[in-house]
């Protein structure tokens, strides 16, 4: 799917987790999140963990609505409120 090799799983030494392979399993570009300057470790596992996984998104609006996403303009007949109702 990303059409990559997997990033190292761990940060070289060490056991802690790689964002780098987090922001790969996600099928994010490389260094959408890690890439990010001021960003430490903690900051980006915690950006990526309270993320949405873009391709299992689209799939879930696809199923969802399968006719695509509604337009949000007013319909025709309402009428645009008027600055009394505001």
């Amino acid at each position: 799917m990303t059409h990559r090799a997997a990033p190292l799983p761990t940060m070289p030494g060490t056991r802690r987790l790689s964002a780098e392979l987090v922001e790969w399993m996600m099928a994010l570009p490389t260094g959408w999140v890690t890439r990010t300057d001021g960003l430490s470790r903690a900051a980006q596992l915690r950006l990526l963990g309270n993320s949405v996984v873009p391709p299992q998104a689209a799939h879930a609006i696809g199923l969802l609505l399968p006719d695509g996403i509604p337009s949000h303009r007013p319909s025709p007949e309402r009428e645009t409120p008027s600055e009394a109702e505001w």
